[in-house]
């Protein structure tokens, strides 16, 4: 048994860890009843007190899509990249293949949603810095980073319908070490 199994099982055996385990499982549970009440006045005074535990322990979960009021958009994100050299490159979050891609695309997808849902994200400039950091083409990194928002109405499930795509720039990020340039 090594030191560190010793210090759990003293930890769970004291009178104050019994308490803080017990304290931190009520604090889960009565999280998730908030997380899942209906809209309302309670929710929103309270959502705010749970928020970053539940995001940070991936407990954030959207019901949204799912009855009585299931999402009526279907939405989309991509970059465009503009290079030095005048370039552009349209950068999407990594589909994968057909047969898996749902699993293994799933926390891009979701990622996506998080960007896009508010154009007041927090994560847009982080986004556009990730990109400038990680699309390296040639050995020059992008001058400008935008990122754009698709999106349209979802048809009903008996509809064959196309989806009638509309377009939102959500952000625009240019080097500071250059002039600001339109394409």
């Amino acid at each position: 048994m090594n030191a560190l199994t010793k210090l759990q099982e003293r930890f769970e055996a004291s009178d104050i860890g019994r308490m803080l385990i017990s304290a931190f499982l009520i604090f889960t549970l009565l999280g998730i009843v908030v997380w899942n009440l209906p809209g309302g006045t309670a929710q929103s005074k309270l959502i705010p007190v749970a928020r970053p535990y539940f995001q940070s322990a991936g407990l954030d979960q959207g019901w949204g899509v799912f009855a009585p009021d299931p999402r009526n958009m279907t939405n989309d994100f991509y970059a465009r990249l503009d290079y030095p050299d005048g370039s552009q490159v349209v950068w999407r979050y990594p589909l994968g293949n057909p047969l898996v891609a749902t699993y293994r695309t799933f926390r891009w997808q979701k990622w996506s949603e998080h960007v896009t849902i508010d154009a007041r994200s927090v994560l847009l400039d982080p986004t556009a810095q990730w990109l400038v950091r990680t699309q390296v083409r040639d050995g020059q990194h992008p001058v400008q980073v935008t990122l754009v928002q698709r999106f349209a109405d979802t048809p009903p499930p008996d509809s064959k319908a196309a989806l009638q795509w509309q377009e939102n720039v959500l952000y625009t990020w240019t080097s500071p070490s250059l002039p600001r340039f339109g394409l």
